[in-house]
């Protein structure tokens, strides 16, 4: 018999503060009558005790839903919070807590500042909403009960190494249970796999003789990441057999938690036209709920802020933005208070950044979106306009200076059928282990598309999507550009964004090729190489067209800019300021015609890719492969 809450006079304060405030509402009388209709004592047998756990949860959502129309108050936010560690304390005190561990899982390389805030913003997550509470071990030292987190570092530089190690250092003393998986411990992980079915699994985790390198890829890296996984989980398991004893301590359901390193456990919102980035989501609570309730498999969430897609198909779009904010400058109100505070009322998740968002099934995306000044206090559009002219080299880092992605709250518990992996935010129970990231060896964009495409086959309504983002920060606070990115070169005058351009490019081939397979039955059915030769090269020839036209969209619109800031010298000229920022917005137009417009080097280099075949033909056998891929991988999972 599980022991019974015998609550004393706070034990339900902020529930109660609850009723006070709300209790208007007809609904929220119902609960607070059904609240009162139940006896003092609620033990985890009874069924009382649940009706309270329900009770608590109509409260939080109903406080949310208030917080969003409200603009997040902080009234609200505090009783939000207090809600939720009320509910945990209770909780704690009802017996064993039968919901989801979590393993948080971290993949990195050369990035320790973004890292430190991204882990930084998981404590707070911990701290602040208290997902299974904390336990006291025999040293005195006290840990979340429920959330590990493990770093999976593939950085090549020593020195961002040692600060990985530091960070995770430091969530440990802060009561994170923290392991570092650097790259012996990875070496160790590939070493443990059967000879015979490591030349099989190249293009898993990628083919190499002795120790694992870094910079192997996001991809790989996962898929190596769910090999420690594996075992770690498989030597759990072997404990309970072998020490019974551990079993009521041991014995819990595990969702693997995967996220990036340019992410935090925050949102971003609009409080009277002012951005804003608060932790507003329990995560772990509703992740775990729903896998409770809807027999979810596999679960993704989106992000907000920076979109998460490479500046390649962005271009576009920011130009247009760029054009509507120069038609409506001139020279008589340049010294005027800044007119860029308004925000325009976003819709819901609509890829609104996409050149190409049609492809992916968005329609009438294509209007330019006003830029939203970021500066606070008194200044005039010549300082909006300076300061815009800074984020305009963030752009090729991934910052989208005028399309930023913000929150919009909708209950945590709806759930959709989902097509696409985030990588970056998704979840799966102990057996989404059997789902590696396929083609990972590739190294091209769109992984997480890919799987997407490939779950939506294979688990149908178990694959899921909810309204679970975290905020994505592409740069560094303070200089807009990224620590780093393994398809940018920043060693010239100009940046070369080729490697992530060519990626982009070959990882969309690869993207529409497998969704036109699965279509048509693809894995479960087999196609025979030539099939898929001839899917590869359709789909390659169509989206080249379309490269093709965005590239002379994009040229069109660099004349217009160019034009722009030569008439409008008379009017600048003498300034020292405004001169400065006419020559960060023809740096800008420089950089994206060495990267994006017909006639570049590196538009020539991609044609030469097109031509020749080799990355198609890459492609073909990726695909053609993933059925012994597949094979391998369930030999190896089986093993344990």
């Amino acid at each position: 018999m599980k022991k019974a809450l015998s609550p004393g006079r706070d034990t339900f304060k902020h529930l109660n503060s609850f009723f006070l405030a709300f209790d208007h509402i007809p609904f929220v009388h119902e609960l607070h009558r059904r609240f009162l209709a139940g006896p003092p004592r609620f033990g985890a047998d009874d069924g009382n005790f649940h009706d309270a756990v329900s009770i608590y949860e109509d409260a939080v959502r109903i406080v949310e839903k208030k917080a969003s129309d409200l603009e997040y108050v902080s009234k609200l936010l505090t009783l939000q919070r207090n809600l939720y560690s009320e509910l945990e304390d209770i909780l704690s005190k009802s017996g064993d807590d039968l919901r989801h561990d979590f393993l948080v899982v971290i993949p990195v390389a050369e990035r320790p500042m973004m890292l430190k805030k991204c882990v930084d913003s998981l404590i707070d997550q911990c701290r602040l909403f208290r997902y299974g509470g904390m336990r006291e071990e025999a040293d005195g030292k006290s840990f979340f009960k429920k959330i590990s987190l493990h770093i999976i570092d593939d950085s090549a530089d020593i020195s961002n190494r040692t600060a990985t190690r530091k960070i995770a250092g430091e969530a440990l003393e802060a009561g994170l249970r923290t392991r570092y998986f650097g790259l012996s411990e990875q070496s160790d992980a590939v070493k443990k796999i059967p000879t015979d079915l490591r030349g099989k699994l190249s293009g898993v985790i990628g083919e190499f003789a002795g120790s694992v390198p870094p910079h192997k890829g996001a991809s790989v890296t996962r898929n190596i990441a769910m090999l420690y996984l594996r075992s770690m989980l498989n030597e759990v398991s072997r404990m309970e057999v072998d020490q019974p004893q551990n079993r009521v301590r041991r014995n819990r359901k595990t969702l693997v938690f995967f996220l990036d390193s340019d992410e935090e456990f925050c949102v971003r919102v609009d409080r009277s036209g002012e951005v804003a980035d608060i932790p507003f989501i329990n995560y772990f609570y509703w992740m775990d709920k729903i896998f409770t309730k809807t027999g979810a498999k596999v679960l993704t969430g989106k992000v907000v802020g920076d979109p998460p897609v490479s500046p390649s198909v962005m271009v576009n779009t920011f130009l247009d933005d760029i054009l509507a904010f120069f038609d409506n400058l001139s020279p008589d109100e340049i010294q005027s208070p800044c007119k860029y505070h308004e925000r325009e009322r976003a819709g819901k998740f609509s890829a609104e950044y996409h050149d190409m968002a049609e492809l992916f099934g968005y329609k009438g995306l294509t209007s330019p979106k006003q830029y939203h000044c970021a500066l606070k206090g008194n200044h005039t559009l010549k300082d909006c306009a300076v300061d815009f002219s800074l984020r305009t080299g963030g752009f090729f880092s991934g910052f989208h200076p005028t399309r930023v992605q913000m929150y919009h709250h909708r209950d945590f518990l709806e759930t959709e059928a989902a097509r696409t992996v985030y990588t970056g935010n998704y979840v799966f129970a102990e057996d989404g282990l059997d789902y590696f990231i396929p083609f990972a060896n590739l190294q091209l964009r769109m992984a997480g598309p890919v799987l997407g495409r490939i779950l939506r086959k294979r688990l149908g309504e178990t694959f899921v999507s909810a309204n679970l983002p975290l905020l994505h920060k592409r740069t560094v606070p303070g200089n807009h550009v990224d620590e780093f990115r393994s398809g940018i070169s920043r060693s010239g005058e100009i940046p070369d964004l080729s490697g992530e351009y060519y990626r982009q490019f070959w990882g969309d081939v690869m993207l529409f090729s497998i969704e036109k397979m699965t279509e048509a039955g693809y894995p479960e059915k087999k196609f025979k190489k030539a099939e898929i030769t001839g899917i590869v090269s359709a789909v390659r020839d169509d989206l080249w067209r379309l490269y093709s036209e965005k590239r002379a969209e994009i040229a069109l619109k660099i004349i217009k800019i160019r034009e722009y800031l030569a008439i409008g010298s008379g009017w600048w000229a003498g300034d020292e300021e405004l001169m400065r920022a006419v020559g960060n917005f023809n740096s800008f137009c420089s950089i994206v015609e060495a990267n994006f417009i017909p006639g570049s080097e590196i538009v020539k280099n991609l044609a030469g890719q097109v031509v020749n075949g080799l990355y198609g033909d890459r492609i073909t056998e990726a695909i053609f492969a993933y059925y012994e891929d597949s094979s391998a991988w369930e030999d190896l999972m089986d093993i344990g």
